[in-house]
């Protein structure tokens, strides 16, 4: 068996995989992205007007416009949330160094809830999800899922399934997800 994320166990089956909402990610962090094209700009204007040099200039801009695309695309694709068929997991890319990840075992699950922040949200149907656990001191929030409302109710019923059948078959999990789960799961395989 493949594995998909770090420290999968043989027996652990991934049910969902999702990352934030590309278009959100921009969106939601463009105030970033131009500080920096921002700062690039007045550094390019001070190469053109202190040392004539248009095409350092040049390159200079695409450079750091390269950099800035890649930094963000890199930490995109870094933070991601998995919900495998024992426990729901967000690994996260905080920096160029530093990871996290957070964990709570389907059993534990106390409660899932769904937000959307605004109009965007409704246009690109994603929003925050968030899981906590049976202590309420451990709590998984994921921002810019995908269908937030069928995520929280997969794993609602996924845990109420689980903990009234321990002996389960993988088919039976896969009969009730959401359809539009279902479609983004096919085409990840």
């Amino acid at each position: 068996m493949k594995k998909i994320f770090p420290g999968q166990a043989v027996n652990e089956k991934v049910l969902f995989f999702g990352r934030e909402n590309i278009l959100r990610y921009i969106f939601h962090n463009f105030n970033y992205i131009m500080i920096f094209l921002g700062l690039g700009f007045f550094f390019s204007l001070f190469l053109v007007m202190f040392f004539d040099l248009l095409f350092a200039t040049v390159f200079f801009i695409i450079f750091v416009s390269f950099c800035i695309g890649f930094l963000f695309v890199v930490f995109w694709y870094n933070t991601y949330l998995v919900i495998t068929n024992k426990r729901i997991m967000k690994f996260l890319k905080n920096g160029i160094f530093k990871n996290s990840s957070q964990e709570i075992t389907i059993y534990s699950l106390q409660e899932s809830t769904y937000k959307y922040n605004g109009f965007l949200d409704r246009i690109l149907n994603c929003g925050n999800v968030s899981f906590y656990g049976k202590d309420q001191n451990i709590v998984i929030w994921f921002k810019g899922i995908k269908h937030p409302e069928e995520v929280t109710r997969y794993t609602s019923r996924l845990r109420d399934f689980l903990i009234e059948n321990p002996n389960y078959d993988y088919t039976q999990i896969s009969e009730f997800i959401p359809r539009n789960l279902r479609q983004k799961q096919k085409g990840k395989k």
